[in-house]
């Protein structure tokens, strides 16, 4: 996370976005580890929530689940709704098209093993 401008501080907001799995434990206390607040967003929050969360709590790196769920954060961000959004990391194996889509918006998408 710190190779990819997150702060070690309390002022780092750090989102997941994902189902209860041992890779959200991860994800959670590696954020720990460096003082970053862990800010979950729920499915069933619906996607207006989920952008409204994102842009007000400054959250510029989403940890997701699902290749599904980076498709739907990056629809945000191609609409210039989550502009601040920069770093999605993805659990499950995705397409390279995926990473490419990304990097047409300025949004770099990684693996979690890659991160």
């Amino acid at each position: 996370l710190l190779q990819h401008n997150c702060k070690p501080s309390t002022d780092q907001f750090i989102g997941v976005f994902a189902q209860n799995r041992p890779e959200w434990i991860i994800a959670e206390l590696a954020c720990y580890t460096y003082s970053m607040v862990v800010v979950p967003l729920y499915d069933t929050l619906g996607p207006g929530a989920i952008r409204y969360i994102i842009r007000t709590a400054d959250i510029s790196t989403v940890v997701v689940d699902k290749p599904q769920k980076a498709v739907l954060l990056l629809e945000h961000v191609e609409r210039k709704e989550t502009p601040g959004l920069k770093l999605i990391i993805i659990m499950e194996p995705f397409e390279e098209a995926l990473k490419d889509r990304g990097q047409e918006c300025g949004v770099v998408i990684k693996s979690m093993q890659a991160v």
